[in-house]
Formats: structure tokens, C-alpha cells, sequence
């Protein structure tokens, strides 16, 4: 979705916050990516994450009670454990939610919201963290056509 209305304006008095005036799809994106953290109960039942011994054991021992037979236990990035079907569920609703924002999204305004969420203004590695965000969501051809800030090259 292009926004030929979207101004966008560095705030030299916020440390280049970018500013953008006539922002339309921006609060629809906050709302999909913040759906993304939020997990159904189903996969609340079969997920957990430990970064310890303790949190593993306490994550297999909640899940347990609701193992289903053939259920296998298996890890994932970020310190994710779960079912496999629980996990397989997690991950096919994310792509649902990221192919929404794709198609709902301005992916002008989704780089300025990732840029200050990323602090990218004096970040060392510029608006990498950004761009990419840009890049997975709508691909690389459509990333190419952004504006850019603080780009390390």
C-alpha cells in the first residue's frame, strides 16, 4: 500500500527521531506485530521458553499435562521448547500475521517504525536492523524502493 501523503522529517531535537505526518497504515502494523507476542491458548498448552535448567524443567512439567499421544518434545531459536505441533501452529500463524501486514502495511512507514523502535538514529550498525525488517516482510524489491536513513554501507 503506498502513501504518496506520508511526509517524514528528522527531529534533530529528539537525537533524528524520524517524524512522519500522514501516516495511515502505521498503528495497523503496531497492532499485527504486537498480535504476533501474544499466544493462543493452544499453543500457550504445548510452548514454553527456559534459558535455565529450573525454567526447563518447570516449562516440560506444565506442558506435560497436555501432551497428546506421538507429541515430541522439540527446541527452537531464542530459547523456545514445545511440541512439535504446537510449534508448527506458532510459526504458520506468524507467516499468517506477517503476510497480513504485507498486504495492509506501508512498507515506508513500517521502516520509520523500526527505525526509531531500533534507535537506528545512532545505532552502529545505521538502519540495518530496520531495513531488514522491511525486507522480510515485503521482499527485496520492494525494500529497494524505501527511502533510507543513516544507511552503513
Amino acid at each position: 500500500m503506498k502513501n504518496n501523503k506520508l511526509i517524514i522529517k528528522e527531529d534533530w531535537n529528539n537525537d533524528g527521531v524520524l517524524i512522519m505526518t500522514n501516516a495511515c497504515t502505521v498503528q495497523r502494523y503496531k497492532e499485527l506485530r504486537d498480535s504476533q507476542y501474544k499466544m493462543t491458548p493452544a499453543e500457550q498448552e504445548g510452548i514454553f521458553f527456559a534459558f535455565d535448567e529450573d525454567g526447563f524443567k518447570e516449562g516440560t512439567n506444565r506442558i506435560n499435562k497436555h501432551k497428546q499421544e506421538g507429541d515430541v518434545l522439540v527446541r527452537c531459536r531464542y530459547g523456545m521448547f514445545g511440541f512439535k505441533r504446537c510449534i508448527e501452529a506458532h510459526h504458520e500463524r506468524i507467516a499468517n500475521i506477517e503476510k497480513q501486514i504485507a498486504e495492509e502495511c506501508d512498507p515506508q512507514e513500517v521502516y520509520c517504525y523500526e527505525y526509531n523502535n531500533h534507535e537506528c538514529m545512532y545505532d552502529w550498525d545505521g538502519d540495518t536492523n530496520a531495513y531488514e525488517i522491511v525486507e522480510q516482510l515485503f521482499g527485496k524489491e520492494v525494500a529497494g524502493t524505501i527511502r533510507r536513513w543513516n544507511v552503513m554501507a
